[in-house]
């Protein structure tokens, strides 16, 4: 009865055994980026307004594979609210600008997320990588999944992932060598 607005009675079904099973990994996966429970409850909603309008991707409900789908799309969610919940502002420290984000929550005033400016550059470089490079990269550490984990939930081998691993790995390297000098540069 959850999704009572939903016509066709095999997509409810489908959506409410998906909500059953993944609802608090998916609520857990959103509280991690928002830090706000009220936030995170409505990015589990959201999520599945985004899964009912791609329900047809879900063949098997129980699947590493829709696992990882709902949790792609719960937390591109939980990103896109935190982006809605903040304000950035830069702030002069010690000669260099620090990029501070605010999050205006209401429910919690204190939650300020200060990161260095290494810790933003390095997340920037992360959301700029290649799916395939950024997905292995993010499953094996926000989400703390083994390289057979992720090879089971991309359907693809082990050996593929400790590639995909090791590459991203270079590809960041690369990319704070070139961040480094411009900053020698400056200085």
């Amino acid at each position: 009865m959850l999704f009572a607005w939903v016509e066709n009675e095999n997509h409810r079904t489908k959506l409410e055994t998906l909500y059953f099973r993944y609802r608090k990994l998916m609520f857990k996966v959103a509280f991690e980026i928002l830090c706000d429970k009220t936030l995170a409850e409505d990015a589990v909603s959201e999520s599945f307004m985004r899964v009912y309008r791609n329900i047809e991707k879900v063949s098997d409900e129980n699947s590493p594979q829709t696992k990882n789908f709902l949790v792609v799309i719960c937390r591109n969610t939980a990103k896109d609210i935190l982006k809605k919940h903040s304000v950035t502002v830069y702030t002069d420290d010690l000669d260099h600008y620090t990029k501070v984000t605010v999050n205006n929550s209401k429910t919690d005033p204190q939650n300020i997320l200060v990161g260095k400016e290494t810790v933003n550059i390095l997340s920037e470089m992360v959301e700029n990588l290649p799916h395939k490079y950024k997905d292995v990269i993010y499953m094996q550490n926000a989400y703390k999944m083994s390289r057979e984990e992720i090879a089971k939930a991309l359907g693809i081998n082990v050996e593929t992932v400790k590639k995909r691993l090791q590459r991203a790995r270079a590809m960041l390297k690369e990319e704070l060598r070139k961040e480094q000098e411009k900053y020698e540069k400056i200085r």
